[in-house]
């Protein structure tokens, strides 16, 4: 990859949880530079991205067609703009799968990320002190439930750059990561999403299990730390306590996600193949469900139903705004990234930076399926910084594909 084209992705994934006008011209220019770098290899006779993968490629084109599709046909509103960010983010993911980076590349990539969080997290928090709110949220990002699980893949991240490294860095170094893992397990409490905290603990669970049984390091000490500095984070900030307490003294918050599943449901079943349109959900009304259930001879509950922008579901989600068609992509998306991560799984012999790729891949993994039980999970920033992990994990890794990179000569597999 040319030094121009990375710093634009850096700066790309830098700004992706601060700010929103220069995340678009970021990714223009991306994009400018890519198609740049693909006529010159062309004109040179040289793939400019790689041998295609056609069981990869045809997973990206099947995400991008069932959204067109579900466009297309919406029998309610069309919303072109909602492809556009689709666009945004599988380019990315496309990309970076069918090239290989070396070792400075991707910890130049994987650093901006983290370096970005931190600073939205600085700003959140400073926000959140000056103004008394009771969530801490990622500017860009936004309400603290998506906001928890961009935090969740970046902690993720984080932790798997402590242990993949460990073995390489002096003591400063392991002292810095340990203190940035630890903060980050915090911040999971902090925030309060109890979704987000289950996407981040089961790809915890799943990272430290493989690598301590892999690497033959003790589990129980990291276990007995981890639970103690969750029991002080839960004593200084019991928020996720109260919420769920709140939740079994109301009796019906925690019918919210069901109640939104069930209009996800009916929205299905009035336009089973293609959904009603991609960020058409906020677009169906109460009385159209209503007359679709009495159409029926059904009863109509009000209170079974819950209607909002999107529902709070990634599955559910995609079932509604783009049918069959997009839960058969999303399967496929599932299917594939889950035998990437089987099949290229390090061993003890790995390298480093193996283990770093492949546990950024566990973490997007965990934040896109995981998290997406209960959020939607791959869109805007969500499905950049995921793309970018899965991208990573496709092109950057032992049994990928040999690929150019766009605009630089081919860069050897890392030792």
């Amino acid at each position: 990859m040319s030094r121009a084209l990375l710093v634009v992705l850096a700066l790309l994934v830098f700004v992706l949880p601060l700010v929103e006008a220069p995340k678009n011209l970021l990714w223009m220019l991306f994009v400018g530079l890519c198609a740049v770098a693909a006529v010159r290899a062309g004109l040179a006779g040289q793939p400019a991205f790689g041998r295609p993968e056609r069981r990869h490629d045809l997973v990206f084109a099947g995400l991008f067609l069932a959204s067109l599709i579900s466009v297309v046909c919406a029998p309610v509103l069309q919303q072109w703009t909602e492809l556009g960010n689709i666009v945004v983010y599988l380019s990315l993911g496309w990309v970076l799968s069918r090239v290989r980076l070396n070792e400075r590349q991707i910890i130049a990539l994987l650093s901006a990320a983290v370096a970005g969080t931190l600073v939205a997290v600085a700003i959140g928090g400073w926000i959140k002190v000056r103004t008394g709110r009771q969530y801490l949220e990622l500017h860009s990002v936004g309400q603290v439930n998506h906001s928890a699980l961009y935090g969740a893949a970046i902690g993720l991240l984080v932790l798997v750059a402590t242990a993949a490294c460990w073995p390489r860095l002096r003591r400063s170094g392991r002292i810095a990561l340990a203190l940035l893992s630890a903060a980050f397990f915090v911040l999971m409490f902090v925030w309060g999403s109890r979704g987000a905290l289950l996407a981040y603990l089961a790809g915890l669970a799943m990272f430290g299990l493989y690598f301590l049984r892999t690497m033959k390091y003790r589990l129980v000490p990291a276990l007995a730390g981890a639970a103690v500095l969750a029991a002080l984070t839960l004593a200084a900030n019991p928020l996720l306590i109260e919420k769920t307490a709140s939740n079994f003294v109301e009796g019906s918050r925690g019918s919210l996600r069901l109640a939104a599943a069930n209009t996800a449901v009916e929205i299905w079943r009035h336009a089973p193949l293609t959904g009603v349109g991609a960020a058409a959900f906020a677009s169906v009304s109460p009385e159209q469900v209503r007359d679709w259930v009495t159409a029926r001879g059904e009863a109509y509950v009000e209170d079974n139903y819950l209607f909002s922008n999107h529902a709070h579901s990634l599955f559910f989600n995609t079932l509604a705004e783009r049918g069959l068609v997009g839960v058969a992509a999303l399967l496929a998306l599932l299917v594939v990234w889950s035998m990437a991560l089987w099949q290229r799984r390090p061993d003890a012999g790995s390298s480093t930076l193996h283990w770093l790729i492949w546990g950024s891949g566990l973490a997007g993994w965990s934040m896109v399926f995981v998290g997406g039980l209960f959020n939607t999970t791959l869109h805007h920033e969500h499905g950049i910084l995921g793309m970018l992990m899965f991208g990573l994990l496709l092109g950057s890794l032992p049994g990928s594909q040999p690929g150019s990179q766009p605009g630089s000569q081919p860069v050897a597999e890392p030792a």
